[in-house]
Formats: structure tokens, sequence, C-alpha cells
């Protein structure tokens, strides 16, 4: 027998058997490594991923329900600077469990602020591409403030025309 050949021993049925690869041992340690760090990087994204859950649930608790919406109507009034006029549908989102007729009883401080600022933007600020959004913030901000126990969370335009 030579000095490179190896001794293989018979099976009792007579075979003779294959010796084991050194491959399949690698092979293995491998497939163990890879198991044990996905474990680990699965562990630690739990352990640091959790608190992110936890911040997000306290953000939507934070945010105020929307109630009715209670239209006010539609205002024609003059723009600065011209002899043009825009007409303004305007509508009062309340806050959830918001007495509407305690809103509808100032209903005419609401159209009187509501002219004001409208008349304060002439009809290129209003036709511009920002024009409508500053127009809403500007009715927000002054309508607001007449409703100092927040009844009312947002201002919609439910109408804006330009002539």
């Amino acid at each position: 027998m030579s000095a490179t050949a190896t001794a293989q021993t018979p099976t009792p049925d007579g075979t003779v058997a294959a010796p084991p690869k050194k491959g399949s041992r690698r092979l293995v340690l491998v497939a163990v490594g890879v198991l044990v760090l996905g474990a680990l990087g699965a562990g630690g994204y739990l352990l640091l991923g959790g608190g992110a859950e936890d911040a997000a649930a306290e953000a939507v608790e934070e945010v105020p329900v929307d109630g009715p919406v209670i239209e006010v109507g539609t205002l024609t009034t003059n723009l600065a600077g011209s002899t043009r006029y825009a007409r303004v549908g305007i509508a009062l989102v309340l806050t959830d469990g918001a007495d509407a007729t305690a809103v509808e009883s100032r209903f005419a401080l609401v159209k009187d602020a509501a002219i004001s600022e409208i008349g304060s933007h002439t009809a290129e600020t209003l036709q511009a591409a920002t024009g409508t959004e500053q127009l809403r913030t500007g009715l927000a901000e002054r309508i607001v403030q007449l409703f100092p126990d927040g009844e009312v969370s947002r201002v919609v335009l439910t109408e804006l025309l330009v002539q």
C-alpha cells in the first residue's frame, strides 16, 4: 500500500464507507456562525427598536380629534389695492365636544374677522400658488382667537373665487 493511501474499513454489509469530507465540517461551522449572528442581530433590533413604537403612540394620542363642521357661509368682499373682489366660502371645524350653538352665536364676529382678513389680500396674492394657504392661515389665526376655550380647531375654505 502506498503512503498516500488512506485506510478504509469495511462496513458490516461488506461495503467500504467513504471517509468524511473536511469541507462539510467547515460548512456546519459557518452555518452555526450565521445563525448565532442572526439571532444576536434580531435581539438587538428588538431591544433597541421597541422604544420607537412607544414614542409614535404618544404622538398619535396628542392629536386633537375633529368634531363637527359648521358652515359659516359665503362672503363677498373687495380686495386690497384694486376694484377686484373675492367670494370666499368658510366653514369651521370644531373640536370634539365643542358646543356648536355657542360657536354659531359668534358668527357675526367670525364674518367680521374674515372680511378684514380677505380684504387685506390682493387678487395677485390669492391667485398665486401659495395664496390659498396664506388666506387659510390668516383666517385661522384671526378666528381661533375669537374662541379662547379652543372650540375651533381649524378653518376650511369651501369656495374661493377671485374676480
